[in-house]
């Protein structure tokens, strides 16, 4: 299945489970189970954090949710569907401030996604449905268009649009990174990196490499760092030739993210991809977080 052709697939899927929901909260008979059900669910994705204990709790009660039979469909989809939901909207809250806070979440949602091939198809629906640019899809975000990019919200202003796109593509490049999924990053970077530089890729670009480009390094070496240089010799310069297109929130973004890019590229000819900042729980725990290794 090409990108395009499972972009729209996790569309669909997410838009039937969305249908499914309302049906289900629409019965009065059920409203005593969707309640508790979210309770449960919420309480537990709010507890996440960067404690291994606190993590393996918190996947243990999702997966244990999950276990539990069902004998009318529409509930067990119901909480495919919210945990979903709530493991990807965490990309709104914490993660879009925090680069650390992205990891601690990705842990929970691999070992959730083991158990339940389901909840990651929803999950992966509701991040292409919310942020276009996992895809990536770059169309409509041309220079000096702004306040139009798609999945910007009406009343949003650009600076808080860019900041919320990061906060998923964080959660979505930890997700891949715990689950040794790099051929998502790679596809990603390859995708952005053949297409027409706009003023927000630079913003996107920066997240990957901080994110997964330790790790793609370590799987692809010498591929790795081929991708780099032409980062480095052709992408920067096109990115740095479209400031004088840009103006107010996305010409100062533009500016912030190539200082950010440079800084990272420089780092990079010195020591190799740096490390994430807070994936370190990893590093000490990694078997009891992902149930692949």
């Amino acid at each position: 299945m090409g990108h395009l052709e499972l972009h729209a697939h996790l569309l669909k899927k997410w838009n039937e489970a969305q249908e499914i929901v309302t049906q289900i909260k629409k019965n009065p008979n059920e409203k005593m189970f969707t309640t508790q059900t979210k309770k449960v669910i919420n309480t537990r994705i709010t507890q996440i954090c960067a404690n291994v204990k606190r993590i393996q709790e918190c996947s243990i009660a999702l997966c244990g949710l999950l276990e539990t039979t069902e004998t009318n469909p529409l509930r067990k989809s119901f909480k495919d569907y919210m945990i979903a939901y709530r493991i990807a909207d965490e990309a709104e809250v914490g993660i879009k401030s925090s680069t650390r806070a992205a990891w601690p979440v990705a842990y929970v949602a691999a070992q959730v996604f083991h158990k339940s091939p389901a909840v990651e198809e929803l999950f992966r629906g509701f991040m292409h449905t919310s942020c276009p640019y996992v895809v990536p899809d770059f169309a409509g975000c041309e220079p000096g268009h702004s306040a139009t990019c798609p999945g910007q919200r009406e009343t949003e202003n650009y600076g808080d649009f860019v900041d919320r796109m990061v906060g998923y593509l964080r959660l979505w490049f930890a997700v891949a990174v715990v689950q040794d999924d790099l051929s998502t990053v790679w596809q990603w970077l390859a995708r952005t990196l053949n297409a027409q530089p706009v003023p927000i890729a630079a913003s996107f670009l920066h997240c990957s490499l901080e994110l997964a480009g330790a790790a793609a390094q370590r799987r692809y070496k010498k591929q790795f760092v081929k991708l780099v240089s032409v980062i480095e010799l052709h992408f920067m310069p096109a990115l740095d030739g479209l400031k004088a297109r840009t103006r107010g929130e996305e010409a100062d973004r533009l500016r912030a993210s190539l200082s950010r890019l440079q800084v990272w590229l420089t780092s990079f000819k010195q020591h190799g991809a740096p490390q994430p900042d807070g994936q370190r729980i990893e590093a000490r725990e990694e078997s009891e977080l992902n149930p692949d290794i």
